[in-house]
């Protein structure tokens, strides 16, 4: 529950609602980094892809950022074989 929170915090940082009539909006954050005793979170959104990644939290933030890096990676080399691409619709 407690990292179920933590990724709400944010995701709601990263997608900010609409502002209410009469306030201002508040632009939209690229990237959100959260530190714990428990743990760090970390999201990341870009045009293509949106990223949320959970460490422990001693880790420093260098390698966070660094952990983030290598799974975007990872995932767009392994791209056709994690997501369905061309699937039939139905």
């Amino acid at each position: 529950m407690r990292l179920t929170t933590l990724y709400q915090h944010v995701h709601d940082a990263l997608h900010p609602r609409p502002a209410a009539a009469g306030t201002a909006a508040r632009p939209p954050a690229q990237v959100q980094y959260l530190r714990t005793e428990h743990e760090a979170v970390l999201g990341w959104v870009t045009p293509q892809f949106e990223l949320y990644l959970a460490t422990a939290p001693l880790l420093p933030h260098s390698a966070v950022v660094s952990a983030a890096r290598a799974v975007s990676r990872w995932v767009k080399r392994e791209e056709r074989a994690l997501f369905l691409h061309g699937a039939g619709t139905f």
